[in-house]
Order: structure tokens, then C-alpha cells, then sequence
């Protein structure tokens, strides 16, 4: 589970919460589960998903 919300632009703070929420709601397994919140440059989220891309088609690729 991912929301990517951009920091320059206004920010609703009910919207947020709500987007939260419905994600938890979806993705909870357990009581032991946490929610983390992290604050990251827009070019490290971009290079985080590329790698994350690179090794699906990678792997895909390799079971072909």
C-alpha cells in the first residue's frame, strides 16, 4: 500500500484521512500491522518504483 501525496500542492487533511482509511481497510492482515509515514524527495519515489520495474521485468524475463 502506497499514497504518494505532493507536499507543494494543498493538502486536504479529511481526503487524506479518508484515502488512509479505505487503504487499511484493504490491506490490514492483522493487529500487528503499522502505518508508516515518510516524507521523500520526488526522485527517490521515481527511482524506488524504476528498480522495482526493472526487477519485475528482470525476473520475467529470466522465467521465460
Amino acid at each position: 500500500m502506497t499514497l504518494y501525496i505532493r507536499l507543494n500542492k494543498n493538502i486536504n487533511p479529511n481526503k487524506i484521512l479518508h484515502d488512509i482509511q479505505q487503504e487499511i481497510k484493504k490491506h490490514r492482515k492483522d493487529e500487528g500491522d503499522l502505518l508508516k509515514i515518510e516524507v521523500k524527495h520526488a526522485t527517490e519515489v521515481v527511482e524506488e518504483i524504476t528498480r522495482e520495474q526493472v526487477s519485475r521485468h528482470l525476473e520475467d524475463r529470466s522465467s521465460d
